[in-house]
């Protein structure tokens, strides 16, 4: 979608997020929801559909007149890589543009697991999930790390039960080794996400709200005004 003005990126980012949230939806419904004119749906529509990012999902039924057509995400293609790091083991799951679970993979570190073997580690159980996708779109590896995280410039900055990991470049060497574009977020922010579009707080539109987990240690996510609390700087 490169060379579209910012409104255009605006507008198509706003129309996949509805079809995300709530496909299978039609073109009138994607309308009422955005308030965009006819002519700009239609034309957004014909776009994500030409790259692939959403597909026609049937005919609604109404039960009077003409059937409209109703569109969702692409099921088979544009996937996103997700890694969950942390001091037990590392999983990389493939997920579509609604995040549902397309296969996982799965590696469990041994008793004092060193840098170099974590970092290989990484390497193999992502590398199965690229494979994976073969000839299909792969869009980005989405890492959520455990420890002291450097989110904005993709750094491990500390995992105190990996001996000697301190200040590991993840986002740069999985980039370098798969080619792929790569991003972090510290993993009790995962979480919380997860459960604002995927679990409870999604159903009770709760906008703002604090998530404690115990596993591995324990972390703390704070969603405020449906962004994620990183302190106040």
């Amino acid at each position: 979608m490169k060379g579209n003005t910012q409104l255009r990126q605006e507008s198509l980012r706003k129309v996949l997020t509805e079809i995300r949230l709530k496909g299978p939806v039609s073109k009138r419904e994607l309308q009422r929801i955005t308030g965009f004119s006819w002519g700009n749906i239609s034309s957004i529509i014909t776009m994500l559909c030409d790259k692939g990012f959403i597909v026609p999902a049937g005919k609604q039924d109404t039960g009077v007149g003409r059937k409209p057509e109703e569109f969702d995400i692409n099921a088979e293609d544009n996937y996103i890589i997700g890694v969950d790091f942390n001091c037990a083991y590392v999983m990389a799951t493939v997920c579509d543009l609604r995040g549902r679970i397309i296969a996982s993979f799965k590696n469990e570190f041994g008793n004092a697991v060193e840098t170099e073997e974590a970092i290989e580690t990484l390497y193999k159980t992502v590398f199965p999930a690229v494979e994976f996708c073969g000839d299909k779109t792969l869009n980005y590896i989405a890492v959520a790390m455990q420890g002291d995280v450097d989110a904005i410039n993709g750094v491990s900055v500390e995992l105190t039960p990996i001996k000697g990991w301190k200040n590991i470049p993840v986002c740069q060497m999985l980039k370098d080794k798969f080619k792929i574009e790569t991003i972090m977020f510290h993993d009790p922010d995962c979480v919380l996400y997860a459960e604002r579009y995927f679990g409870v707080l999604g159903d009770l539109n709760i906008k703002n709200a604090v998530e404690v987990i115990f596993a591995h240690g324990m972390g703390m996510g704070a969603l405020l005004e449906n962004r994620i609390y990183r302190g106040n700087k």
